[in-house]
């Protein structure tokens, strides 16, 4: 399957953080009523880098809902509309991809999501979603009463996303059902079904993960102006700044937080050479 591998494309999904019923809200009355922070999808380019560098030819594309939200509401000729046409008029900017993952860090992008997965499943209905990050790794179960969403992804994935990307796209297409479920941390309605909700293993040496793929996304956007979450050094306009992760795991308990679920309680650290 050497040339379906070389050929493949992946999707990756940011949706909008603001709450599903004021996104509603603020599309039908051309009135947003709440501003959506903008900052660099962190978990998919670290994703994204580990694809680049496992799978050289893979082709990548990053849709992301939460800045295209933010550049609707700040658009002073913006017109009402409805979510659901947004999401779909965002996604067919892309091509046909062969595997779709949707990042959910939020609880409050919950419903949206499942909006987004349907839409993709609508435009692509063969192509396999697999849901990822903070909220998935606690809601697999209500996920996955989505139709649309085929598969969710538990803990970290950087350990896993390259054989769940040949998986989902190659592998199911030719085994029987729940062949992508053989992979920690990957989990469908079959594992659902026996109770095993398992987890990516955690990567204790942060080093071996890739810097982010930085060239997934239009930079400019995220590094410069108020839609960003951005952080001058000093005022030389040229100079720009990216954000880099150098530490995972967490050893508080803090009551609003599930970061534990995906990163455990452990502190692991880049070396001080990595992060220079």
């Amino acid at each position: 399957h050497s040339n379906q591998i070389q050929n493949m494309r992946v999707l990756f999904i940011n949706p909008p953080s603001v709450p599903h019923n004021l996104l509603e809200r603020g599309f039908a009355l051309d009135r947003p009523t709440l501003r959506q922070t903008v900052a660099m999808p962190m978990g998919i380019l670290y994703l994204g880098a580990v694809l680049k560098r496992d799978m050289p030819d893979v082709q990548i594309d990053v849709c992301d809902l939460a800045l295209a939200y933010r550049r609707y509401a700040d658009d002073p000729e913006r017109k009402a509309g409805r979510l659901g046409a947004f999401i779909a008029n965002e996604l067919r900017r892309f091509s046909r991809p062969d595997a779709i993952g949707i990042s959910v860090l939020f609880s409050t992008a919950h419903k949206t999501t499942l909006k987004i997965a349907q839409a993709a499943k609508a435009l692509w209905p063969s192509i396999p979603i697999i849901v990822g990050g903070m909220h998935a790794t606690n809601a697999a179960p209500q996920l996955l009463e989505c139709e649309a969403i085929d598969y969710v992804c538990r803990g970290e994935a950087e350990a896993s996303i390259t054989d769940m990307v040949v998986s989902m796209a190659v592998v199911d297409k030719i085994e029987p059902c729940f062949a992508s479920e053989r992979i920690p941390g990957v989990v469908g309605r079959y594992k659902l079904s026996t109770g095993k909700l398992d987890a990516c293993p955690l990567i204790y040496d942060l080093d071996k993960i890739p810097l982010p793929a930085w060239d997934l996304i239009p930079m400019e956007q995220y590094v410069s102006g108020e839609a960003s979450r951005l952080r001058s050094i000093d005022k030389i306009e040229q100079d720009r700044e990216a954000t880099i992760v150098t530490t995972r795991g967490c050893p508080f308990h803090c009551t609003f937080c599930e970061s534990w679920t995906v990163h455990g309680r452990e502190m692991r650290y880049r070396s001080t050479e990595n992060v220079i």
